[in-house]
């Protein structure tokens, strides 16, 4: 296979580091998976130098295929086109791509929407919130996947809920769901072992910049308001460094701050101690899902509003159906934040390439449980891991 790059107007060295990635990858080499990250950050650095140069958007294009990040893929092809990359062979190929493509009807409107990634990202949004509206959850959630492909061109773009499903029902027929589903959940064990103070405040920084996060404090601050009434005890299962918990509580006046009790439960004995010294108004239990269930952690019952964020994409489904029937007598009122289109699905389905996280049917997995399902919001900023929230009533 020969590509033809386009010479870069200003030498620099970082571009032929990038064609020497490309190099590999064409030749299969399986070293060329070290330096997929690093090469995209150096196509982001190029970009951002050099807004200007053709080159450096066409040779991104090529890095984001190697990724598997498809949309950016497209979009950075269609900058070097719009900067004066327009041979016949380069129009050809962009022509195939929106011809295949669903979501355009011509490549005029593409390119009129593709002015600005912020843009384009904006159209997107605005139909995924469209589609959500007519009950349309696996188109609402293509168009997310496209969003999230945007806003982080490094990482690759993940399938959508529809194959995703396809895919789940061929190893259900062949016997090896459960074994996929471990593998999402085991991929992701190690993350959460060990994290060193500094770490723990970079992501506390990193979610305070999240939308989908300021939106989850307010649909939280928004349920705890209901349940003034008396004593109120709104908990957090897999509260990490207690951000979220802090972020509700911020939203709410003193006098009802001094009405509630604010509790947090995190499996990293690490992270509690840090997350003691930073929020001392919130109490933090050690524990994970087991240790909630088996009663030895001293978990508030009942409870007002029970709170889970990005927690159950990372429990296989039987641990998550056994969680929350454990929690429907216990509990109040239920908020959830996770990956959310595939509600109305048959089964649980791992989120790919590659098996990062799993996305739950969530309706029979909380109606079966007891829980009754008050309200399904989108995310209003999509986030890779957070397309919207659930409220569900419970017994409590």
């Amino acid at each position: 296979m020969e590509i033809t790059l386009r010479a870069p107007r200003t030498p620099d060295p970082r571009f032929n580091e990038v064609v020497q990635f490309i190099q590999m990858c064409l030749q299969r080499d399986p070293r060329a998976n070290e330096f997929t990250v690093p090469t995209g950050q150096l196509c982001m650095g190029l970009r951002e130098q050099y807004p200007d140069d053709p080159a450096m958007w066409q040779i991104s294009s090529l890095v984001a295929n190697f990724i598997q990040n498809h949309e950016s893929a497209k979009y950075f092809l269609a900058k070097a086109i719009l900067l004066g990359i327009d041979d016949p062979n380069t129009r050809d190929g962009f022509n195939a791509l929106i011809e295949n493509d669903p979501c355009w009807n011509n490549v005029d409107s593409y390119f009129d929407k593709a002015s600005s990634v912020d843009r384009l990202a904006e159209h997107y949004l605005t139909e995924a919130h469209q589609h959500f509206a007519n009950g349309e959850l696996e188109t609402a959630d293509m168009y997310c996947q496209r969003i999230s492909a945007l806003g982080k061109p490094i990482m690759t773009q993940f399938h959508g809920v529809h194959a995703l499903t396809e895919n789940a029902k061929i190893h259900q027929l062949n016997g090896t769901l459960n074994a996929q589903y471990t593998e999402t959940v085991e991929s992701l064990a190690m993350y959460w072992e060990h994290f060193p103070s500094e770490e723990i405040d970079e992501q506390l920084a990193l979610q305070a910049k999240m939308p989908d996060r300021h939106q989850f404090a307010d649909i939280t601050a928004a349920a705890i308001r209901k349940h003034l009434n008396g004593g109120c005890t709104v908990f957090e299962i897999g509260c990490f460094a207690g951000y979220n918990l802090n972020a509700a509580r911020e939203r709410l006046t003193q006098e009802e701050r001094g009405q509630i009790r604010f509790i947090g439960m995190e499996p990293n004995t690490d992270v509690v101690k840090h997350a003691q010294t930073l929020f001392p108004d919130i109490e933090f239990l050690v524990g994970d899902h087991d240790v909630l269930i088996a009663g030895t952690i001293g978990a508030p019952d009942p409870i007002s509003v029970c709170t889970i964020s990005r927690v159950l994409m990372v429990i296989l489904p039987a641990e998550v159906e056994r969680l929350l029937t454990y929690l429907a007598p216990r509990v109040k009122t239920l908020v959830i934040c996770d990956d959310i289109f595939n509600i109305d699905g048959e089964l649980s389905v791992p989120r790919t390439p590659a098996n990062v996280y799993l996305v739950h049917n969530f309706r029979p997995l909380l109606e079966n449980a007891g829980f009754e399902i008050e309200d399904v919001i989108m995310a209003d900023v999509p986030d890779r891991e957070c397309t919207g929230f659930i409220i569900a009533k419970g017994q409590g």
